[in-house]
């Protein structure tokens, strides 16, 4: 929603308020994954796995884009009424909002639904990906999890630009401008973690054959 408002001859002023907000990212299959704490165990996943996970759930236990309101405002002022010089400003609030591509790394590299191996193999390697029991390295065998914020709060940009405009002939304007920002709240700053590399000897190697899907 937004509209201009003609103060005066010589002053308009712009006002504008949008509404955005998404659901929770959810994965087709519920291969999701996240630990509700560093120190648990065992994440939480979208679908019951025995063994692997603690519990079924989704990403996120709360939904931080449900009171996105977005206000703006700026102007546009001539002071000399001639129509040569002209200040504009405006500031707004502007939403980054939670979908999968921000996620996708984390949740498709994370257990139980995802493992990888390395193998070594000194001389006379064999076609890939048939490979003999005695090849994996339990040395070298990692499991991953993935930590997202659970409760995450809104994540948001204020933006905001002054400039001056004057025209100096028919052809040629002369513009002083400022640009800002100021970042909110950053979801992934130090909130979104994959917790690497933990040295566990793996039971069987799982090559993911179908693509998971995302949506939201």
């Amino acid at each position: 929603m937004q509209d201009d408002w003609r103060w005066k001859s010589n002053l308009t002023v712009n006002l504008g308020l949008r509404y955005e907000m998404t659901t929770v990212p959810t994965e087709i299959n519920g291969k999701i994954v996240n630990l509700r704490n560093l120190s648990d165990a065992l994440p939480v996943c979208g679908v019951v796995v025995p063994g692997k996970c603690s519990g079924v759930g989704p990403i996120f236990t709360s939904n931080p884009t449900l009171h996105n309101f977005e206000p703006r405002i700026g102007f546009a002022w001539d002071p000399l009424h001639n129509g040569r010089m002209a200040f504009r400003g405006g500031i707004g609030l502007f939403d980054v909002l939670p979908l999968p591509y921000q996620i996708i790394l984390l949740e498709t590299q994370a257990v139980p639904f995802f493992q990888y191996a390395s193998l070594r193999f000194k001389t006379n390697p064999p076609p890939f990906p048939q490979a003999p029991p005695a090849a994996f390295d339990p040395t070298n065998a990692k499991l991953r999890s993935t930590y997202i914020e659970s409760s995450p709060k809104r994540n948001y940009v204020t933006q905001w630009n002054l400039n001056w405009q004057y025209q100096l002939t028919p052809s040629l304007a002369a513009l002083v401008l400022h640009l800002g920002q100021k970042h909110g709240y950053q979801l992934g700053d130090a909130s979104w973690r994959r917790i690497r590399e933990f040295d566990l000897q793996l039971e069987l190697v799982r090559y993911e054959t179908h693509p998971r899907s995302f949506r939201f």
